[in-house]
């Protein structure tokens, strides 16, 4: 084989590395563009995780302080704490995984 004769390789379909480069990556968009080929970015699903879990716990308070004599304003005061305090756990809890997965990340 000469240095002047390219080297023929099956995966590239008979074009050079760049031409099979381009026709890979405008696949790729295509695909990216199909409803079967996006995902739902994670900040979407975690806001999603985190509304359900508030959901659940505020639920789940509501149920425990129903069985109490207080008025519906405590309750509601107290559900209002309950809920704010879940909500900074959940975003500091977050924030702390983020940071342990970026200091992991960075080694």
């Amino acid at each position: 084989m000469d240095n002047s004769e390219k080297p023929s390789y099956a995966h590239f379909k008979g074009k050079d590395a760049l031409g099979h480069i381009a026709e890979a990556q405008a696949e790729g968009l295509l695909s990216a563009a199909e409803i079967h080929g996006t995902e739902t970015p994670g900040r979407i699903s975690a806001l999603a995780d985190a509304a359900r879990d508030t959901a659940i716990v505020l639920t789940l308070a509501w149920g425990a302080l129903a069985t109490t004599e207080a008025s519906i304003s405590h309750r509601l005061i107290l559900l209002t704490i309950i809920g704010i305090s879940f909500i900074l756990w959940k975003a500091g809890r977050s924030a702390w995984l983020g940071w342990s997965r970026l200091e992991r990340l960075h080694r």
